[in-house]
């Protein structure tokens, strides 16, 4: 029996990860987009408004929208709890003159050694990345799929996004919030909210693009499916005009597949992305 055209357009993850994240403006989204753990990182500027991708000379730092065991930001620090359980959110006595996301336990507890405890986050999952604010007034953080944002003065969750799987860097600007899962798949939300509003997939032959209601757009050359997901037992994609789906015993065929509403809609990229930019570049103009 012939395999039914869905399963062979599904490939296992080999289509690279973004490596950072920044914002150049409201509307102008900066990525490194590594095809490989050995190859070169490549530089691209995604336009919001336009949907355009544009190749660049260099990529965003390394740092730029990384999560990891330990951050600080001014005189705030947020450490992995002991046991790589819980945040716990400290003072410094002194400003740190360069920010750098601490990438393994040691350099979060050097952190932790030179402030001072001002309350523990307890409830956090197991081996919780993390990465404060610019301005140090929120953190996020992830320890699956879920994304939590907490408000460092109280200490209270205020917000939680909702991803394909654990996240490994993100950003903010404006209305909009970016997050890239480790394995590969970029979410944009509205920061506001935390509405989903778009995925977007970078891969080896170009990109995809699509929502919760199965309404996509690609390049040219994308043809087929992206994995969304991965454990050891199952993993999860989406193929372009069939939907979502889960690849048990991360083996085809794709199966629980919920069915696409939406179809290919050239622009979905702007679309969904703009909107929220002009409605919040209007309210600020009201305001």
């Amino acid at each position: 029996m012939k395999p039914k055209k869905h399963e062979i357009l599904v490939v296992r993850y080999g289509d690279g990860a973004c490596s950072s994240l920044h914002f150049l403006s409201d509307t102008r989204l900066s990525f490194g987009y590594r095809p490989s753990d050995d190859g070169p990182t490549k530089g691209f500027v995604l336009d919001l408004t336009s949907g355009e991708f544009i190749e660049t000379a260099s990529a965003p730092g390394e740092s730029c929208g990384r999560v990891g065991y330990a951050d600080a930001v001014g005189t705030v620090a947020a450490v992995i709890g002991e046991g790589l359980r819980g945040i716990e959110l400290r003072s410094l006595t002194q400003e740190v003159a360069e920010r750098k996301v601490a990438d393994d336990v040691q350099q979060a507890s050097e952190l932790r050694q030179r402030s001072q405890l001002r309350q523990t986050i307890a409830r956090t999952g197991r081996i919780p990345l993390l990465r404060l604010t610019d301005g140090g007034d929120a953190l996020w953080f992830s320890a699956g799929a879920l994304l939590k944002r907490v408000d460092v003065a109280s200490g209270k969750v205020v917000r939680t996004y909702s991803c394909f799987d654990r996240v490994n860097l993100v950003v903010e600007r404006g209305p909009l919030l970016v997050a890239h899962s480790k394995e590969g798949l970029l979410h944009f939300f509205d920061a506001r909210s935390a509405a989903p509003l778009l995925y977007l997939r970078f891969t080896l032959t170009g990109w995809i693009a699509f929502r919760g209601d199965g309404a996509w757009d690609a390049s040219q050359e994308q043809t087929r499916g992206v994995e969304l997901s991965w454990s050891e037992s199952s993993s999860s994609a989406f193929v372009p005009g069939v939907g979502f789906g889960v690849l048990e015993g991360n083996r085809l065929p794709l199966v629980q597949v919920q069915p696409a509403i939406g179809g290919r809609s050239p622009g979905l990229l702007s679309r969904s992305l703009g909107g929220v930019l002009a409605s919040a570049l209007d309210g600020d103009r009201r305001c």
